[in-house]
């Protein structure tokens, strides 16, 4: 997450410091959600098919606990008035909608958008409506994806 940040520092000093739109799919979605917590200028979080609640994860899949590992249920970003967008995979296996839905059940700043995807397959037709869309809402912002969607 550190590194991630600093590249961000970086990427602001040579773009102009612009409001940032953070877009992570999987754990990568955990991570913007984690950046956002550390940054005062992320305007937005976007996430695919994200690891909101990595205790619920390793529960459900039955793996061994990620002990010492950050973990967005305990992070302050709830508190903070920016938006976010959680898109979910209605055929996810590997984060069902369920989980995302009671990940974001107390945040009043998140929307859940569902779509007939799984974890990894389709997200990329969606892409550049997504963007778009972003983009109109948020229109001075700088949209930065950790790790972009493919079909």
């Amino acid at each position: 997450v550190l590194a991630l940040s600093k590249a961000l520092n970086q990427m602001q000093s040579r773009l102009g410091h612009r409001p940032l739109v953070i877009v992570g799919h999987s754990g990568g979605g955990a991570l913007a959600m984690l950046l956002a917590t550390r940054r005062q200028d992320v305007a937005a979080v976007v996430t695919l098919a994200a690891n909101l609640d990595h205790r619920a994860w390793t529960k459900r899949h039955h793996y061994l606990p990620l002990v010492g590992s950050l973990d967005v249920t305990d992070e302050p970003v709830l508190k903070r008035a920016i938006r976010r967008w959680h898109l979910v995979g209605e055929k996810d296996s590997v984060i069902p909608f369920g989980m995302s839905r009671h990940a974001v059940a107390n945040d009043p700043y998140a929307k859940l958008l569902a779509y007939p995807v799984d974890h990894a397959c389709c997200w990329g037709q969606y892409w550049p409506n997504l963007q778009s869309g972003i983009k109109e809402a948020l229109p001075k912002t700088l949209v930065m994806s950790i790790k972009k969607p493919e079909d």
